[in-house]
């Protein structure tokens, strides 16, 4: 707060010998910062002691004082409360009170009417002086200063009594009578007078202190309302009131464990996250295993030795991939798998199976998840091809558009019924609870735009599309998440 009374100009101009802050803290300050200085901490307690009751009792209205009735040191003094939105009993902090010692000299000056016939005296609510510009002896004014007149040295004089409103001070015009020849309008320039001094006072009592006090309340206020993520531009630094830098440590402790508790949550929620993930994926690999070995079962009941071991090798490296293998592949390296499913298909179906692989090799780089392609391809065959006394012919396909990946797997079968991707949607279908699973880990993955959509081809058979983003590279933070570029 004291850092910027010096910038104030009515704390800088004449009027105004010293300023200080006696804070509720027992600390005090004056324009230039603390006072640590013991004889000035002394001289200000001493000060303040002597005018607490009187300063108190004015509620936060200023007030005027002769420091132990001292004609050379002018206090004015106001307490400063920080108000909370109740009642005026109720509702106000006291932070301190302000004390400015006035230049009585300057005072004296402006009271002084520049005219021989006119003069100004000061009192309190006791007739004590406490300016004084008459040139009288001020013990003879206080006993004649309600008498409305008196005469000294053969010159008669007038006085003129005013209340001022602050703390019952009495502005007097002493008036010579003796010198005053003609009639002169003495209530315009007492007028004049009487605003002269409402004006300093009006300018000290609206204090830049109480702006200051404002001023940290909208930053803090400007702060919260500009919160919108727990990152380091939410903490509040305050080096002002006592009382507004423990309330800016609170509030930044607060930050602090709403981001460790953030934190927390988010490691719960990946943590989450994987485990239904893992969990949908050992799903798949028992249903691949069986549907295989049923195949590489039928061709030892063929006698097809050679192609039993061929099949065999095929399916232990399919499931060295799907039990040990990374989380993710490029689509070339799960290539490589698809195509050893395929074989074993082939050796199944003989030459009623054939298919085409056409990927362009920059997209075979990008990172699709694993088990993602071969369920699909598997149903293509169980429900499509398989369904169909003619070749069956099965096509892998891919494109991108718009940042986002589509692979399409289409066949020559029977094609999916008209409600398919409604019922789909539904869970309805249990023999299509390998596309059902597929569909959910896209979505744990990549968020709801992405998953499976179902269609039929033009010329016969169905189409199924797997839409994800396009990953050219995998983090190194985290296994399980992703970089889209």
């Amino acid at each position: 707060m004291t850092s910027n009374i010096s910038f104030y100009p009515s704390f800088n101009d004449d009027y105004i010998n010293n300023l200080y802050l006696y804070a509720a803290d027992g600390s005090y300050y004056s324009a230039s910062g603390r006072i640590t200085d013991p004889s000035i901490a002394s001289n200000i307690r001493l000060a303040f002691h002597a005018i607490k009751e009187q300063v108190h009792s004015q509620h936060g209205q200023i007030y005027f004082g002769v420091y132990h009735g001292s004609s050379d040191i002018f206090l004015i003094a106001r307490d400063i409360y920080l108000w909370t939105g109740e009642t005026s009993t109720t509702g106000k902090i006291y932070l301190g009170t302000l004390i400015a010692e006035l230049n009585v000299g300057t005072l004296k000056y402006i009271l002084r009417a520049n005219d021989d016939c006119y003069s100004f005296v000061l009192a309190d609510s006791d007739n004590e002086i406490l300016i004084n510009t008459t040139g009288i002896d001020s013990d003879f004014i206080y006993e004649n200063i309600d008498s409305g007149e008196f005469s000294l040295n053969d010159q008669k004089y007038h006085t003129l009594k005013t209340k001022l409103h602050f703390n019952e001070l009495s502005l007097i015009l002493v008036t010579n009578e003796t010198l005053l020849h003609k009639p002169t309008n003495t209530i315009i320039l007492l007028q004049i007078i009487i605003s002269i001094l409402s004006c300093i006072l009006i300018i000290f009592s609206i204090f830049h202190v109480s702006s200051l006090v404002s001023s940290e309340f909208q930053y803090f206020i400007n702060k919260l309302e500009e919160t919108s993520s727990l990152s380091e531009i939410t903490y509040i630094h305050m080096d002002s009131f006592k009382e507004f830098t423990v309330l800016s440590n609170v509030y930044n402790d607060m930050i602090n464990r709403l981001r460790t508790l953030t934190s927390k949550i988010h490691e719960q929620q990946l943590l989450t996250k994987d485990a239904q993930i893992q969990n949908l994926q050992a799903q798949i690999n028992p249903h691949f295993l069986y549907n295989t070995l049923n195949c590489i079962s039928g061709l030892i009941d063929l006698n097809r030795k050679e192609d039993s071991k061929k099949a065999l090798s095929a399916l232990a490296d399919i499931e060295r991939m799907s039990l040990k293998g990374a989380p993710f592949y490029t689509i070339q390296e799960d290539l490589v798998y698809i195509r050893k499913y395929l074989f074993i298909q082939q050796l199944r179906f003989e030459d009623k199976l054939v298919y085409l692989i056409e990927i362009d090799e920059k997209i075979q780089q990008y990172y699709i998840p694993k088990l993602v392609l071969q369920p699909i391809v598997e149903n293509a065959i169980l429900h499509g091809t398989s369904e169909i006394t003619s070749k069956g012919f099965l096509g892998i396909f891919a494109e991108v558009k718009e940042n986002t990946l589509y692979i399409s797997i289409k066949d020559n079968g029977p094609g999916f019924p008209e409600d398919f991707e409604a019922n789909f949607k539904k869970n309805t279908f249990f023999s299509f609870h390998a596309l059902l699973n597929i569909d959910k880990r896209l979505k744990l993955f990549y968020g709801n735009e992405y998953g499976l959509t179902f269609s039929n081809n033009t010329s016969g058979g169905a189409c199924t599309t797997i839409m994800l983003p396009v990953i050219t590279k995998l983090s190194k933070e985290t296994p399980n998440e992703t970089i889209n570029c």
